[in-house]
């Protein structure tokens, strides 16, 4: 069989979920790129089949941290769609961000973890090389969402992480201002007594007015 022809039937196999196929594959076919350099393992992380990653990784020998002409590894990918079994999973198998990662896709999955106070997988994104200090379209970040919330454990965590707590988001609103604006006391005497100086001056003006 023609080295294209088999490439994509090893695409196909992972892209339908056929496992036996994938199994039957080498390791280099595997490994194989498209034009963009885009192996399987990226496709089956942006589309979040688990099953299929766990058997390219565990089963086929697939390169975790292989980056496609944009730079992004299959973690970026998980990263990006929001697929937070395949993230999770792929962190506690060794797999990073890429160097020149589209690293502004992070922030969904990340305040979807902070959402939901899954811990382990902030801590697994972090080691992973993900930034938490990215916001999203509002540049509101996963410690923004944490605090209007009042979700103090998930605070705790991520400033634990040294996430910036004084960040701004588009309004020029810090996570200490949504805990204070949503009354979150415990949360909100948590981070000032996290955050810089120079900012709690600021804020302790305003208070007075």
């Amino acid at each position: 069989m023609a080295m294209a022809t088999w490439w994509h039937s090893v695409r196909k196999a992972s892209l339908t979920g056929d496992l036996d196929s994938l199994r039957k594959a080498s390791a280099a076919d595997i490994n194989a790129g498209n034009y963009d350099n885009r192996t399987c393992l990226h496709m089956a992380a942006s589309q979040g089949n688990i099953d299929v990653v766990r058997c390219l990784v565990d089963g086929c020998q697939a390169d975790l941290n292989v980056e496609d002409q944009f730079g992004g590894t299959p973690l970026d990918d998980a990263l990006r769609n929001c697929h937070q079994e395949v993230a999770r999973y792929l962190t506690t198998r060794g797999a990073v961000v890429g160097k020149t990662s589209f690293l502004g896709d992070h922030s969904g999955i990340l305040c979807a973890a902070a959402s939901k106070a899954d811990l382990a997988l902030l801590q697994a994104l972090v080691r992973g090389g993900a930034n938490l200090n990215l916001g999203d379209y509002d540049r509101r970040t996963a410690l923004h969402l944490a605090s209007s919330e009042g979700k103090f454990q998930v605070v705790q965590c991520l400033v634990e992480l040294r996430a910036d707590v004084s960040v701004q988001d588009r309004w020029g609103g810090t996570p200490l201002d949504d805990a204070l604006r949503m009354g979150h006391k415990g949360v909100f005497s948590y981070l000032k007594r996290n955050v810089g100086g120079k900012y709690l001056c600021a804020l302790s003006l305003i208070m007075r007015h």
